[in-house]
């Protein structure tokens, strides 16, 4: 019969810092340890629930031989019924829904495979969170040439469409998300249902003409990497929205995509899938030239905006620029 054993391990973030605090640097509120036996049933060994964990000092208790474990921190839930952990196929099944997302404690999963039983120091594991940060840097508006030059850009709304409303923990295809937040337009109902709206939808107020504002605006959504638009998938959109003149337009730009005519370009060694990855910041300097669609998910013609967009994991790495 195998014998109970505990294997330590240290949680780290997916820039590799360790956490020392709970609540500062890691952002874990609570963690879930689900321990599988590395069979073809998969089925559940043990299970353990740590509230504001101390990510140095984790133990992963269960019966000895080869295990699958799946670590999952900031679920918004307090508890599992044994129907849903049963076994790993059953855990994947279960959804997490975006709006219970707080992106100061995202929702972050991490999987391994060892041996119990073997005296191993030092173990150390990295959670991911699913959530990336769309963020504003530059908002700058330019009329030069057009009959309404000197006309502000007033009651400027930015907020995010088409925005995938679920993960499961073991997900790894993100092309088919199985429903919508703020489908293809504003939904002031749907962000009723968040716990933090400001993920999905932001107001910065009047840029004058010929300015250029820093709106520090931060926007936040699970993956989506849809290859093509169809009845059944669309591109996650950053929509600036704004009046010219009392007349509303929009400025939808496809997140981590081509914009109108001009080519998103690809490094030759990137063989990641155009959109949103999990865990990432895309930063945009946007510049206005010109009125807007007169629908949020419509592509604004050629030569409207201009924008510049950095796309980076959470932790460093090298980016690339695009100029639309």
């Amino acid at each position: 019969m195998p014998e109970a054993v505990n294997q330590e391990v240290m949680i780290t973030t997916n820039d590799s810092r360790p956490c020392p605090s709970a609540t500062e640097d890691c952002g874990t509120a609570d963690l879930h340890i689900f321990t599988y036996n590395d069979d073809p049933l998969k089925r559940l060994d043990a299970y353990q629930h740590y509230t504001d964990p101390d990510p140095a000092n984790i133990k992963i208790s269960s019966r000895s031989g080869r295990k699958t474990v799946l670590l999952c921190a900031n679920s918004q839930r307090d508890s599992f019924s044994w129907q849903e952990i049963q076994s790993l196929y059953h855990l994947d099944r279960l959804s997490f829904p975006l709006e219970n997302e707080d992106p100061e404690r995202p929702l972050s999963s991490g999987l391994l495979h060892l041996e119990a039983g073997e005296q191993r120091k030092g173990l150390r594991h990295e959670l991911t969170p699913f959530l990336s940060r769309i963020e504003l840097h530059t908002l700058r508006v330019d009329f030069s040439g057009t009959s309404y030059r000197g006309s502000p850009l007033t009651d400027i709304k930015i907020y995010l469409t088409n925005v995938n409303g679920e993960v499961t923990l073991l997900e790894k295809d993100f092309s088919r998300p199985v429903r919508y937040m703020n489908h293809r337009k504003l939904d002031q109902d749907g962000l009723q249902r968040f716990k933090h709206p400001e993920m999905l939808f932001q107001k910065i107020g009047n840029i004058p003409d010929l300015r250029t504002c820093w709106p520090q605006v931060s926007l936040h959504c699970f993956p989506n990497t849809c290859a093509t638009e169809d009845m059944g998938t669309s591109f996650t959109r950053l929509v600036i929205e704004g009046k010219i003149n009392g007349k509303t337009y929009y400025y939808p730009i496809p997140i981590g995509r081509r914009l109108s005519r001009v080519p998103f370009p690809r490094a030759a060694t990137d063989k990641e899938p155009p959109g949103i990855q999990r865990n990432c910041r895309y930063v945009y300097e946007v510049t206005i030239r010109r009125t807007g669609s007169t629908d949020p998910d419509t592509p604004v013609d050629f030569g409207t905006v201009e924008t510049a967009l950095n796309i980076e994991p959470w932790k460093e790495k090298p980016a690339y620029s695009i100029s639309f």
